[in-house]
């Protein structure tokens, strides 16, 4: 309620206490004035007396009236304000609901990207940990065999000299058995001369896509899921993309990683020029 309001509801208040104050006065005098001023004895006497204040009697019911008017009016305004208010309440209410949702949001993005970023920091740090070691493919009476050397590298270096290796297996494989497949030569490759590290290497790299691929707790579109798919696509070297492309046609990643291979695209900056045979475009894009 409005201070202009609160007067104007005292100030009928007042007029009214004033207008019913001055009827029960009258009504109360007015035995005492006709008895002992006017000198009336008889009852017909007073009540012609008393016919004399009609009209005043019906002014002050009037009065009466209209102060019961006022307050009706004052109420009615009241309750205007009142629905004014709680109009304005509503709205206030509204837009802090917004603004509580809009930081939920804010809030649940920042939790998301924390986590994805954090994924792709222990990425970089599994790549950092990866050690090549030098080794010396043969292939005896038909079958494959690895002898190491005192040789290492590390990571970057160590995932680029792990492609060539690959390249050297699956050509020295396909001249000795032509009839094996690509999955099989990658399957043997990744299983057999490729150390538990490397393993830590693509799981990380898996549970990074797959928490962006599976994550629903606030709204984001494809369109912004490949954006950040892109972030984590620009931290792959080409050697990476390639051996991931390879490890997506095995048993393992074709079982698992193909499908986030294929949401996210990551073959599209797919270096040709260094597969180990043209023709496997297909096979690594299509898988």
């Amino acid at each position: 309620m409005t201070e202009r309001t609160r007067l104007k509801w005292a100030a009928a208040m007042v007029l009214t206490v004033l207008v019913v104050a001055g009827i029960v006065a009258i009504v109360l005098a007015y035995p005492w004035f006709a008895v002992s001023v006017i000198g009336l004895r008889e009852e017909c006497e007073a009540g012609a007396f008393g016919d004399q204040f009609g009209a005043v009697n019906a002014l002050f019911s009037g009065l009466a009236f209209a102060g019961v008017i006022i307050a009706i009016a004052l109420q009615l305004q009241e309750l205007r304000y009142q629905r004014r208010d709680l109009s304005l309440t509503r709205t206030v209410l509204e837009q802090q609901e917004a603004e509580l949702s809009r930081q939920a949001k804010v809030m649940q993005r920042q939790s998301f990207e924390d986590s994805f970023f954090h994924l792709l920091d222990l990425f970089r740090q599994s790549r950092d940990d990866l050690v090549w070691e030098k080794r010396e493919i043969r292939i005896e009476d038909g079958e494959v065999r690895v002898k190491r050397r005192d040789s290492r590298l590390t990571g970057s270096q160590a995932i680029n000299q792990t492609y060539v290796d690959f390249t050297r297996y699956f050509r020295r494989v396909n001249e000795v058995r032509p009839e094996t497949s690509l999955a099989d030569i990658v399957d043997t490759f990744f299983d057999n001369h490729m150390s538990a590290v490397y393993a830590q290497y693509f799981r990380i790299l898996y549970h990074a896509f797959k928490y962006l691929s599976e994550f629903s707790d606030f709204e984001i579109d494809p369109a912004t899921k490949y954006r950040y798919a892109r972030i984590a696509r620009a931290h792959l070297s080409n050697a990476e993309v390639l051996l991931l492309s390879y490890n997506c046609i095995g048993t393992v990643g074709g079982r698992k990683f193909a499908a986030l291979y294929r949401e996210f695209r990551l073959g599209d900056n797919l270096p040709k020029d260094h597969l180990i045979v043209r023709s496997h475009v297909d096979s690594l894009l299509d898988h």
